[in-house]
């Protein structure tokens, strides 16, 4: 409650628009039936209201979500230099008695697995139940481990893990205050960024939508989840030419087949091509064709004022 209020109040004061990202209640919130969750909310869309400013909301659509595998740290050891740390994790540094290694202890690392581990690829895919037992070694060790082997690069090794309950990661994807989007980096399938990947939203949050709330649920009506993807994030973000197909506005489009979309995703497997996208053209230029993506670049990088 503190935190939407405190929110809303720095939108208030600095004239932003307010966003309150991820708001879904996590796995390790209390037992209240999501009650909690609802009070701050309307607490942030009142003192919005009252500052004359709309509060904005998003999900995305995946009950697992990343993890940077360095927040498992204490804070005080946080304020060394990327090497400084690099050099401690190589020397052995110790969590026993913090109460990251009291959870990690338990049954959690069977459903925390390896998006990325600095690049080595040794345990990508794998819980950290899963390295424990290859490591011989704790759960908490094993995250220690994959920091300290990823040198000076320990801040690129992420875990994917349960963020929300399939009952409140859908309330809030019903929910039309809700934006939805997808929380991941961008990926390719060659090239530098071939192997990349981060969470289950770089290839998948689009069609995981369409497929699952719009398809085979019918949770969702297909208009209001085009719209929440796209007009209605456009809009919060203050871009004025994007997210509809109206004259004047950058043809961005996708054309879709709604019986074949979908993805194969996976907490183990954050890597795969979508299916069922027939087309995409950004800016008016095709750069997928046929299912297939075609050489154009015709985005670029744009600010917002």
């Amino acid at each position: 409650m503190d935190a939407a209020r405190e929110a809303a109040t720095v939108a208030f004061e600095s004239g932003c628009r307010l966003q309150l990202s991820h708001f879904v209640r996590r796995v390790s919130s209390p037992e209240d039936g999501g009650g909690l969750e609802r009070a701050a909310r309307e607490t942030a869309l009142e003192h919005g209201a009252l500052a004359g400013l709309a509060a904005g909301f998003d999900v995305f659509p995946f009950t697992f979500g990343p993890t940077p595998l360095a927040e498992l740290l204490p804070q005080a050891l946080r304020g060394a230099t990327r090497e400084e740390m690099a050099a401690r994790l190589a020397d052995g540094i110790s969590i026993a008695g913090t109460r990251v290694a009291a959870v990690l202890e338990g049954t959690v690392g069977a459903e925390m697995y390896v998006a990325s581990d600095g690049g080595r690829n040794r345990h990508v895919g794998r819980s950290l139940t899963e390295v424990a037992e290859t490591l011989g070694t704790t759960v908490p060790e094993a995250a220690l481990a994959l920091l300290a082997d990823a040198g000076p690069d320990f801040y690129d090794v992420v875990v994917v893990e349960r963020w929300a309950r399939d009952e409140d990661l859908d309330r809030a994807m019903l929910d039309d205050a809700f934006c939805l989007m997808g929380d991941g980096v961008t990926g390719a399938l060659d090239g530098p960024l071939a192997g990349l990947a981060f969470s289950l939203a770089d290839w998948g949050w689009v069609t995981k939508t369409l497929a699952h709330y719009v398809r085979d649920t019918g949770l969702l009506s297909l208009e209001s989840a085009v719209r929440r993807m796209t007009l209605a994030p456009a809009r919060q973000l203050g871009l004025e030419d994007r997210g509809a197909l109206l004259p004047g506005y950058a043809a961005d489009v996708v054309v879709f087949d709604l019986d074949r979309v979908g993805t194969g995703v996976m907490p183990r497997q954050l890597i795969a091509r979508p299916r069922g996208v027939e087309h995409v053209l950004v800016n008016g230029a095709a750069v997928v064709r046929d299912g297939e993506q075609t050489a154009a670049r015709p985005g670029a990088v744009g600010r917002v004022n």
